[in-house]
């Protein structure tokens, strides 16, 4: 089966508030998961809804699969690194406080049984666009061996105007 993957790393939230979303989510059609997040008004389920579009999309331009085709295979969210900050509190002491940020992560699974029908997406270059790209590295080359020959034949012609001089020892 086909496994398309997607990232988010460093999220400014916590990863225990984004772990009740979690559960709901895990093992659900990819189309579903994205209606049931898309008006979510806690920030866990507007990064889960960006971080399952991105899957989707990843999936439409790379194996050319639509969205009712995917189902949620995994997704896991790990602790970041942590920011420390001071809390100043009473007679000139402070407690530390950690911001704590979240890496997430999805797999999506293709529901297509038979692998060899997925056609992977062609380059999306034009033939007219690498022709032109050709063309201008040709040139670079036609100008770097012109200059170089005329560096050569500048250094000879100097050397044929340079007379032997003799050189002169003081005794």
């Amino acid at each position: 089966m086909i496994e398309i993957n997607s990232k988010i790393k460093y999220a400014h939230i916590s990863p225990k508030k984004v772990q009740p979303f979690l559960r709901d989510i895990r093992g659900r059609l990819a189309g579903d998961v994205l209606t049931s997040l898309k008006y979510s008004p806690s920030k866990a389920g507007k990064l889960l809804y960006k971080l399952i579009a991105s899957a989707i999309a990843n999936a439409e331009n790379n194996y050319n699969l639509k969205p009712q085709d995917l189902k949620v295979k995994k997704l896991t969210v790990d602790s970041g690194p942590q920011y420390k900050r001071y809390w100043l509190r009473s007679h000139g002491s402070a407690d530390v406080r950690l911001k704590r940020t979240s890496h997430l992560m999805t797999s999506l699974e293709a529901l297509v049984r038979d692998p060899e029908k997925v056609k992977f997406a062609k380059p999306k270059t034009k033939k007219a666009d690498l022709e032109d790209k050709e063309s201008k590295e040709s040139k670079k080359a036609d100008t770097k061996l012109k200059s170089e020959s005329k560096d050569t034949i500048k250094g000879q012609s100097q050397k044929a105007t340079q007379k032997a001089v003799p050189r002169t020892t003081n005794k």
